[in-house]
């Protein structure tokens, strides 16, 4: 799905976080929400809509030092 941007694992009480960028609220349904509820397996969608975005940063995890060397 051209749309979702990016899944993540969770921990509980979801299993999974799905980044999607659509237009408009009609799009979500018809692209994510509803091919998304027809999975075997998906028992519940729970969508948390955004206006805008304040921050998103990336680090390369190469560069970090994860044992202070």
């Amino acid at each position: 799905m051209d749309h979702i941007l990016g899944v993540y694992e969770t921990l509980e009480p979801n299993d999974f976080l799905a980044k999607v960028r659509v237009s408009e609220i009609a799009e979500l349904k018809k692209d994510i929400l509803i091919p998304l509820s027809e999975l075997q397996g998906v028992r519940e969608i729970k969508p948390i809509l955004t206006v805008k975005e304040v921050k998103e940063q990336f680090w390369n995890i190469e560069e970090y030092d994860l044992h202070g060397y």
